[in-house]
């Protein structure tokens, strides 16, 4: 089983951060569907840095059209950026995940244990790309 290196607060801590965040749909990218996060629009850019380092440090490589991109799985989507210094960073990109991931199943159980019930929030996706947070 994978063992994770992050603790379930932060687990839960930066997927609160990644499911209350606005994203738009990539209109320019029918071929591969996925929506994006604005830097600029988050309330507080500390926030969108540390989701991107956290993204960066415990994902994994994933190949997409000849280049490697460092992807995390959480709640049935996979997070990533274009790889770019954290100061030139302005995307954070997510996609629908065909399956969950070890981190998906693993992440669960390690916050599941720790605190007794499953994670305070669950992600619901609209046709309209809106996200709602239960």
């Amino acid at each position: 089983m994978y063992e994770p290196s992050y603790s379930p607060d932060e687990l839960a801590r930066i997927g609160q951060l990644l499911l209350t965040k606005s994203y738009r749909f990539a209109k320019t990218m029918p071929h591969a569907p996925h929506w994006y996060s604005v830097r600029r629009e988050w309330k507080n850019e500390e926030e969108f840095v540390e989701a991107v380092l956290f993204i960066r440090k415990h994902g994994y490589s994933e190949p997409y059209a000849g280049r490697n991109y460092i992807k995390f799985k959480l709640n049935g989507f996979k997070y990533w950026t274009m790889g770019d210094p954290i100061e030139d960073t302005i995307i954070l990109n997510r996609a629908k995940c065909g399956t969950a991931g070890a981190y998906d199943s693993s992440a669960y159980e390690a916050v599941a244990a720790d605190r007794q019930k499953t994670p305070a929030y669950q992600v619901e996706v609209s046709a309209t790309s809106s996200t709602k947070v239960n």
